[in-house]
């Protein structure tokens, strides 16, 4: 396997991970779509692309440690289990320590964009734009799910939902551009 195929091989999991880091699909209370398996492809994304941004490497620990709290997560709301422990404090630190991860895989991203690519193609900038979208639509989302259930205010649920949603969207043009990068590779392997 050449370098630029490992390339487009890790480039392919990064962007099925983040399809799996937000799209939630449940059959009953079973998500068929789990978080973890999204940072499992990350991490493995992280192996493919590393040699590009050594970088990289750095965040295989913390995709690790995200893979294995989604994980936990997903098992306690699977099978409906409850521990008598308020559970927050982890999970505002997961997604702080998520917040961190995506935005300095997508930097890294943005980095082999502009390596690969030239600045017409539009894909590294997109890539940083939609990271810092990103970043700001997920913060929110987080502090304001946060504040909603403790006030009895429907405007807040609404943003809520409404920073859900942009977050989604958000994350379909990462992966869209991600594809694009991958797809503009390729075209760079064929012509060597």
């Amino acid at each position: 396997m050449t370098s630029l195929d490992r390339l487009c091989r890790g480039i392919s999991r990064a962007a099925w991970g983040f399809l799996f880091l937000y799209l939630d699909i449940n059959i009953n209370e079973v998500s068929i779509t789990p978080a973890f398996l999204g940072y499992i492809l990350i991490v493995l994304a992280l192996a493919d692309l590393k040699e590009e941004v050594p970088e990289l490497g750095l965040l295989r620990t913390l995709g690790i440690i995200l893979a294995v709290l989604e994980f936990f997560n997903w098992v306690t709301k699977s099978f409906g289990m409850e521990f008598g422990v308020s559970l927050d404090v982890i999970d505002v630190l997961s997604s702080v320590v998520s917040l961190y991860f995506n935005f300095q895989f997508l930097t890294n991203i943005a980095t082999i964009a502009s390596k690969y690519l030239t600045e017409s193609s539009g894909i590294p900038a997109k890539l940083i734009l939609y990271r810092n979208i990103q970043v700001v639509t997920v913060a929110a989302e987080t502090v304001l799910s946060m504040i909603a259930p403790t006030k009895n205010i429907g405007i807040l649920t609404a943003l809520v939902i409404a920073a859900l949603i942009v977050a989604f969207v958000v994350c379909l043009l990462i992966v869209i551009q991600l594809f694009k990068l991958r797809k503009g590779i390729r075209a760079l392997n064929s012509n060597t």
